[in-house]
């Protein structure tokens, strides 16, 4: 257990390693498997994932992407893939899974990973109509797509290697996947352009010759990067603090040691600004600032405790560009 809990309210809005090991979960399975990361094909061959493997044929596709990640975790049980989850948390963070006959819904996969502070689950379904039990989730991302598993790979292979806040998940370049024929209004449906729906999903389509995802949103409707810069910066904070206590004799409960926490907090906001998550005003300076509460501002409680409740900091988020209109004038 650590000593910093940081918590992030969002305002205002509805809401290379990269971001965390991504992890393919086979359910269900004749063999158990601990977690282990691979980085090439034949690898995975070594530990008996044969080429005409689900795991394999995933791997092959989110290596074959523009920006690959360095390794690809896969864990193997015998049952069913939720049982897992707490293996992975503080390992991995985008999951894709193969489950097998009898396995664990969609559903209860991503209500497991919603109990998480850390991982986002990729399932795909054939329809939108068949992502039920997902509404209110922002650690799931939905995909919809005829060829299983195939899209999920695809798109965690092209984000995985980036770091938090350096993309946003729509029109994401997709290799190895042709795209399902479907209408305009198919992928609106399916994009919940027109709030129809209570989940958000996205697909892919064909854009300027590439192929791209429609949209980059959690199934609740919030945009995937923003869950991501929130748990970059959450984790930072946290672990940059907990260093600050490791490694200190004593943090002293005055203005001196409270200033110390509130430099930890100020040079991950800095970071993170360099990452692209934060927005800048008009004369380029950053959005983001932090309010520490002095040692007089403290209960006599808490000073007794030990307890420090008064940090406080805020930002405004980047965001990013999804859809613009440009209007032109013709002189004749």
């Amino acid at each position: 257990m650590l000593d910093i809990n940081v918590n992030i309210s969002l305002t205002g809005a509805v809401g290379s390693m990269g971001s965390g090991v991504p992890c393919i979960v086979v359910s269900k399975s004749t063999r158990e498997k601990d977690f282990k990361e691979y980085s090439e094909s034949k690898d995975l061959t070594a530990a008996g994932f044969g080429e005409g493997s689900g795991a394999y044929k995933l791997f092959q596709i989110m290596k074959m992407q523009n920006n690959p990640p360095a390794t690809v975790a896969i864990i193997e049980t015998t049952g069913k893939a939720v049982t897992v989850i707490p293996k992975l948390v503080g390992k991995a963070r985008q999951i894709i899974t193969l489950l097998g006959d009898g396995d664990s819904t969609v559903a209860e996969m991503a209500k497991a990973v919603e109990a998480t502070d850390s991982l986002i689950y990729f399932p795909i379904v054939k329809q939108i109509s068949e992502a039920t039990g997902l509404e209110g989730l922002d650690r799931t991302c939905v995909g919809v797509h005829s060829k299983g598993q195939d899209l999920a790979a695809a798109l965690v292979g092209a984000t995985a290697g980036y770091e938090s806040g350096s993309f946003t998940y729509k029109n994401i370049l997709i290799k190895g996947v042709t795209p399902d024929n479907l209408t305009d209004g198919d992928v609106k449906l399916i994009n919940n352009e027109n709030k129809s729906g209570n989940v958000y999903g996205y697909t892919i389509q064909r854009k300027a010759g590439d192929i791209v995802t429609t949209e980059g949103k959690s199934a609740a409707g919030e945009y995937l990067d923003v869950v991501d810069a929130f748990d970059w910066i959450i984790s930072n904070i946290t672990y940059q603090a907990q260093k600050l206590l490791n490694n200190s004799k004593k943090v002293t409960y005055d203005d001196t040691g409270i200033g110390m926490l509130e430099g930890v907090t100020n040079g991950v906001l800095k970071e993170a600004d360099t990452k692209g998550m934060i927005a800048h005003d008009e004369n380029k300076s950053a959005l983001y600032e932090t309010d520490f509460g002095r040692r007089s501002d403290a209960s006599a409680s808490d000073r007794s405790a030990r307890v420090y409740k008064l940090g406080k900091f805020s930002f405004d988020l980047a965001g990013a560009i999804h859809t613009a209109t440009i209007n032109g004038t013709a002189t004749i």
